[in-house]
């Protein structure tokens, strides 16, 4: 003899434990089922609701030029939630998301995570996001043109120049600095003669964080 048939429901639908279970419609079948006859059709127990984790899609963080920080350029036009049962309200709140990389340092599509997210509406609580959100971006260099200066002197033997290239296009991030020199391209005298910026950046990568363009400058050396 065995149980057949019947249908289980909880009281209600919202996540919870030990929530009381209701089964109905139970019939006894098998050969010696004549025999027996069920006290009710109707028996209760309990069991658990447990929430639905939900994703989020349209989240995107976009590539950018180095700018001293970890912080990522995120877009939240297109968020949206995916996987919450029909008719159910719960809405996809991004008014505090943010987006960093794990470092300052340029970099190919590198790690990204987006914080700051939530749920909210009326079925909310039967629901659950990630704590975090992983993607990938990438950090390009930040560009930066250095100038010679203009500069005159008289024949001394050497390329050596005086002057002090500066920065004529972009500029450096705070914290970051510089060291530029120049000189001439022979230390013969004659005039329009090129004046050769060069130099680094410390920006405890290397330099790597920028793309630094030379651009040359005119000067004299007289005899």
């Amino acid at each position: 003899v065995s149980l057949s048939g019947g249908s289980a429901s909880f009281a209600d639908k919202n996540v919870g434990t030990g929530k009381t279970v209701t089964a109905s419609g139970l019939t006894l079948i098998g050969s010696a089922a004549s025999n027996y006859q069920l006290e009710s059709a109707s028996v209760t127990a309990t069991a658990n609701i447990t929430p639905k984790e939900l994703v989020f899609i349209g989240m995107i963080v976009s590539d950018r030029w180095y700018d001293g920080t970890t912080t990522a350029a995120l877009s939240t036009s297109g968020a949206a939630l995916e996987g919450a049962v029909s008719g159910d309200d719960v809405t996809l709140n991004v008014a505090g998301a943010s987006a960093s990389f794990a470092d300052k340092n340029v970099g190919q599509n590198k790690p990204v995570t987006i914080i700051g997210f939530a749920i909210s509406g009326k079925d909310a609580g039967n629901y659950t996001l990630p704590v975090t959100e992983a993607t990938s971006a990438s950090i390009t260099p930040r560009p930066l043109w250095v100038t010679a200066a203009a500069d005159s002197k008289t024949y001394d033997g050497t390329t050596a120049s005086s002057g002090l290239p500066s920065i004529t296009g972009g500029n450096l991030v705070e914290g970051d600095t510089a060291t530029w020199t120049q000189s001439f391209d022979t230390k013969d005298a004659g005039t329009d003669k090129t004046l050769i910026p060069a130099g680094s950046v410390s920006d405890g990568n290397g330099g790597n964080n920028y793309a630094v363009m030379f651009v040359n400058a005119s000067g004299t050396i007289s005899s």
